[in-house]
């Protein structure tokens, strides 16, 4: 045990620093949808005080857990007491867990259960992705929680909004998974010591990693090797981006234009646009009321790709105000010229060998 809690923050994240938690791991073998292993990365080598600041999801989600793990309890009929607090394997150091709850109890437990028991406490807002089986990253959570732990069983416990009924899944111990698991935890573990940070991913994550690896410059300049081909590619991308953005512009705007007045268009196939009216209004100081700008009214149009389950029925029927070309090999062929663009095929080879 590291003697750090979950209940006081500060300290908690300060403590993740010196290893791999639960949370972590997913992120790591790239079965989490919010993280990457970068940005594990730049949480395992700042320096200071934590500036991590817990999202509104988390904190409702860590305010729920002991009212969901006493519910739990009495619906199940087991002895369920709150966690919390960060523990380190005996084993290696850097694998570490903080349990949200730890069953004992021998009553009702599944047939393989031996001792006590792990609870995993989610909140969410997408029952769905229960519904056949636990989210990848939830898996992987339990199955580390498991192996650091040594427990034989866990419990995931999840509360989904806004159906608002408890429901839960015990869980066995998957020895193949978890080897795998301790292989790639020691070797990330092992670039954190190096200081040798994983690739990047297009993540918003990413991102948001590399602002906190690097804030600021040093004024250095560098040069890049085996890079013009790629620069050339990133190029030809923003070409393409740019064409396709004045494609979306030119079918939004004669769309618009054909639409007019009416609320809602509607496609034979049940797809339709709509519009939405907001009114003009004084953006104001929150302290003082002062107004600081002002937006006039405006109008937006958003496309719906499902059909309304309540169906629309048009009063009147209109073609487009202007043809629109709408061929694919021509856009195709718009697009391929974007991508090769005017630069000249990079030789990386006669680059690196430059002097």
């Amino acid at each position: 045990m590291t003697g750090a809690s979950a209940n006081d923050r500060e300290n908690w994240l300060l403590a993740r620093r010196a290893g791999i938690g639960g949370s972590d791991v997913a992120a790591i073998i790239g079965a989490d949808d919010y993280r990457d292993a970068l940005a594990v990365y730049a949480d395992k080598v700042a320096t200071g005080a934590p500036t991590e600041e817990e999202a509104e999801v988390a904190y409702w989600g860590r305010e729920f857990e002991p009212l969901i793990l006493r519910r739990f309890a009495a619906v199940s009929g087991r002895r369920v007491v709150r966690d919390g607090k960060l523990l380190r394997s005996r084993a290696a150091a850097h694998h570490m867990v903080t349990l949200d709850g730890v069953q004992l109890t021998s009553r009702n437990r599944p047939a393989w259960a031996k001792s006590a028991g792990v609870a995993e406490v989610k909140t969410t807002g997408y029952g769905s992705d229960y519904s056949d089986d636990l989210p990848p990253r939830v898996q992987v959570q339990i199955q580390w929680q498991l192996f650091v732990t040594g427990a034989s069983w866990a419990t995931c416990i999840w509360l989904p909004f806004p159906e608002r009924r408890l429901q839960w899944i015990d869980v066995e111990p998957h020895p193949a998974f978890q080897a795998y698991l301790v292989e790639q935890v020691d070797a990330f573990w092992g670039r954190v010591q190096r200081r040798e940070p994983p690739a990047p991913t297009a993540s918003e994550s990413s991102r948001q990693a590399i602002k906190r690896l690097y804030p600021r410059d040093s004024g250095e300049v560098v040069r890049l090797i085996k890079a013009a081909g790629i620069m050339d590619e990133y190029q030809r991308n923003a070409a393409a981006l740019e064409l396709l953005k004045q494609r979306q512009a030119l079918i939004k705007n004669t769309l618009a234009a054909t639409i007019r007045e009416a609320k809602y268009a509607v496609l034979d196939d049940g797809r339709y646009w709509r519009t939405a009216q907001y009114q003009s209004r004084d953006n104001r100081c929150k302290h003082c009321g002062e107004v600081l700008s002002h937006t006039d009214e405006y109008r937006t149009y958003t496309f719906a790709a499902e059909p309304r389950k309540k169906p629309l029925f048009p009063t009147e029927t209109r073609e487009l105000v202007a043809a629109i070309d709408h061929d694919d090999d021509a856009t195709e062929k718009q697009l391929a010229e974007s991508l090769v663009g005017a630069a000249a095929p990079s030789n990386d080879a006669m680059e690196d060998a430059a002097p």
